[in-house]
């Protein structure tokens, strides 16, 4: 019987060759690790950093925030999250929850999701606040992991061009949310000056800043309320007047003076025209169906929604609520005049 002496050389090296590929095959059918968030308080967190001299990323987001979710999806539940931001202590805070709150006022939480990056002491870098894009959220990402500051870079170009509204606009929300009030208030007056007719954007975007710390960070609607007037009144057709108007509504309520808010909605709604006009008597009819007052007013104001933005199946949906809550008025007082 002859035997193939060449067939029997290849056969050990050709049985490594299958064991190394079922070794790699195995290998690759390994799922990456989970990105996980500590299960732990910030300050234990910060305790820890500081032990083992490892920054910190905190992340402060909240369950009906949309782009909360968007940013999960697309980057903490990633395969590639645990590999990306392993040097990292991550911890996340609910915003609604009392931690989530406490931090708020501790950080200047302004926009949701925050993700601030920290040294181990505990002092900030920076933050990305908001979400726009995975691409866009990674590259930033990845400067502050490694400690790099932006904000002297900042202003530096700021100093050799003072009129930047953009640049201004980035300088001054940074010191805002580093607790320099005084100085983000300066440079935000700048934008206003240089821009009054928020012909870039930047100047409407200053008082709904403003709005928005002194109504969300410090929950003084009496310093908030000024800001979102100045904003609806002077700025009706920015990208902000909606938010402002709303949260102005919010702030003549937490004052007391709704019936006040009601008169100057009202008016900011007869002011406007065409879609502006409809989508600001949609938020003003729905503050109302909330507080069940000015029902008949609102039901009239709200004609002017079906000409707006708002979805015919919201506005009818709110229509038929109003019609709902003025029948049980109206059932009440005729219960009464029986009884009588």
């Amino acid at each position: 019987m002859k035997r193939n002496f060449s067939l029997m050389l290849l056969l050990p090296v050709l049985a490594l060759l299958v064991s190394a590929g079922t070794l790699l095959h195995a290998a690759e059918a390994v799922p990456p690790q989970a990105f996980t968030w500590r299960a732990a308080t910030l300050d234990e967190v910060l305790k820890e950093a500081k032990e083992a001299n490892k920054p910190v990323m905190l992340c402060v987001y909240a369950t009906w925030c949309p782009y909360c979710k968007r940013q999960e999806a697309e980057i903490w539940n990633a395969p590639e999250a645990a590999t990306t931001f392993k040097n990292l202590i991550p911890i996340r805070v609910d915003f609604d929850k009392p931690e989530g709150q406490a931090v708020k006022k501790q950080f200047n939480i302004l926009s949701l999701p925050s993700i601030l990056f920290l040294k181990s002491t505990g002092e900030e870098v920076d933050r990305i606040a908001g979400y726009d894009d995975k691409q866009k959220f990674l590259k930033e990402a990845a400067l502050l992991m490694k400690g790099v500051d932006p904000l002297p870079g900042m202003q530096k170009k700021l100093a050799a061009s003072p009129k930047d509204t953009p640049l201004l606009l980035q300088v001054g929300t940074r010191l805002l949310h580093r607790g320099n009030l005084a100085e983000a208030k300066t440079l935000f007056e700048k934008i206003q000056q240089v821009d009054p007719k928020n012909t870039k954007g930047q100047t409407a975007e200053t008082y709904f800043i403003l709005g928005r710390y002194y109504s969300r960070v410090v929950d003084d609607a009496a310093s908030a309320l000024p800001y979102w007037k100045q904003l609806v009144e002077k700025f009706p057709q920015s990208d902000n007047a909606l938010g402002g108007f709303s949260w102005a509504l919010n702030a003549f309520n937490k004052l007391n003076q709704f019936d006040e808010g009601f008169t100057w909605g009202s008016q900011i709604v007869n002011a406007q025209q065409g879609k502006t006009s409809g989508n600001f008597a949609y938020i003003l009819a729905s503050q109302c169906a909330k507080k069940d007052v000015h029902l008949e007013e609102s039901l009239t104001l709200l004609e002017k929604a079906k000409t707006s933005d708002i979805g015919a199946d919201e506005v009818t949906a709110l229509e038929t609520t109003l019609k709902d809550l003025i029948q049980k008025k109206t059932n009440v007082t005729e219960n009464k005049g029986n009884k009588g």
